[in-house]
Formats: C-alpha cells, sequence, structure tokens
C-alpha cells in the first residue's frame, strides 16, 4: 500500500512540475490579461474602425465601378433584363474622372440620362437627371447608395 501511496504523490508531483505549479484559474498562463469594459469597449471601437474603414481603403477602379452601376440599374429596373441593347437603346458608359470622383451615364431607352457620381474614397453615389425636352439641365435625382453594395 506505500508502494501505490507514493506512486500517486509522485504522479500528481510530476503534473505540478510539468504544468510549472500555477493553478488553472491563473489565466495570466494562457495569455488571457483581465480587461475593465471600458479597455473592451476601447478595443472594440479601435477594431470596427478598422472594419468600416477597410472598404474604403480599397481602390475603385472604373470597371468594377461601371458594373456595379449596371448592376444597381438592372436591380432598380428588372425590365432591362429582358431587353436586347440591339432592339433599345440604352448604355453606361464613362463620362468624367477625376481624383475625387467618376461620373458615369446611363442613357435609358426612354431617351433620359442619370448621371452617376462615385466618389472614389467612399464609395457613395449621388445621381444627377436630365430628360431632354422636359426638364431644364440636370436636376438632382432621387437615387443615392453605396457603391460596394453592388459590387462582387
Amino acid at each position: 500500500m506505500v508502494i501505490g501511496l507514493t506512486g500517486i504523490i509522485l504522479v500528481i508531483v510530476g503534473v505540478i512540475i510539468l504544468w510549472g505549479g500555477k493553478k488553472k484559474t491563473d489565466t495570466s498562463t494562457y495569455g488571457i490579461t483581465e480587461m475593465t469594459n471600458s479597455e473592451i469597449t476601447q478595443e472594440t471601437e479601435i477594431f470596427g474602425q478598422e472594419i468600416s474603414n477597410s472598404q474604403s481603403s480599397k481602390e475603385l477602379d472604373r470597371d468594377q465601378t461601371l458594373a456595379a452601376i449596371e448592376r444597381f440599374c438592372r436591380e432598380q429596373n428588372p425590365d432591362l433584363n429582358n431587353m436586347s441593347q440591339d432592339e433599345y437603346s440604352f448604355y453606361w458608359e464613362l463620362t468624367s474622372e477625376t481624383e475625387q470622383e467618376y461620373v458615369f451615364t446611363y442613357r435609358s431607352y426612354t431617351g433620359s440620362f442619370t448621371y452617376f457620381h462615385v466618389n472614389k474614397a467612399t464609395g457613395e453615389v449621388t445621381t444627377m437627371e436630365y430628360v431632354p425636352g422636359i426638364t431644364d439641365g440636370e436636376v438632382p435625382g432621387a437615387e443615392e447608395f453605396q457603391i460596394w453594395d453592388y459590387i462582387d
């Protein structure tokens, strides 16, 4: 019985030595530190900012922006998906580009023009519309959206 008890004690001592003599509840063993609620909130806010800024840190290129605008238009007007561009005259094209924005024109089959102003830094899109014979020049459009929502 003495050898059995000695063997058990040796096993326990061996386990304690292998674990470094620290209790399982000592969080520093596992790289965990206690944080206050304000520290957790600060870390979350920093992390949240990194996520929200990640899209704006991507660079928009002309082709993906044009494809996103076309996707937006087709979602807003699903009938476009059933129309042939040979039969109906409608198209999308890059009208101008500056360091800050792209301007794309959508010429509708109705003859109206919608100008999509895309902020390259933020992805925000605003529109201007022109309907020949009806509006006196360009007027603010109703569409405002985020281009990143339409980019694959």
